[in-house]
């Protein structure tokens, strides 16, 4: 039941921080806290998985232990390991997503680090055409 509570304050604290980032106009920063948010709303959903395969790893490797003791057994560890593993595999995800933009902003930029800029007619098609 301590896992539920904490659950449920990390989700407040997180949708808290993801608000507080949308009305200070950080958008970048509200869609990060966003994207860790729906990774602690799904910590029940991957609990439920990571509970069946550790229920299952615990009935195949021990003799005699019925399902009621395996399910006993693994349900604090799937429920932690949940937290953890979403938390986690969003922040890899988020730092994918970072090293993306920047290997685009290096793409833009010139060879001295400085930004080429395209001429004004190409970019609105205003002006002399070629």
């Amino acid at each position: 039941m301590t896992w539920f509570v904490v659950l449920v304050l990390t989700w407040l604290v997180v949708a808290a921080l993801t608000l507080q980032a949308r009305r200070r106009g950080a958008r970048r920063l509200a869609r990060r806290w966003g994207t860790r948010l729906c990774a602690v709303t799904l910590v029940p959903v991957t609990a439920l998985a990571l509970g069946a395969v550790l229920v299952l790893v615990q009935l195949v490797s021990t003799d005699g232990a019925t399902a009621a003791t395996a399910i006993e057994a693994a349900t604090p560890y799937a429920t932690w390991l949940a937290l953890a593993v979403n938390l986690v595999s969003s922040d890899i995800a988020l730092r994918g997503d970072q090293a993306r933009a920047r290997a685009r902003t290096r793409a833009r930029s010139g060879a001295d680090g400085i930004r080429v800029h395209e001429p004004f007619a190409a970019r609105t098609g205003v002006g002399p055409r070629s």
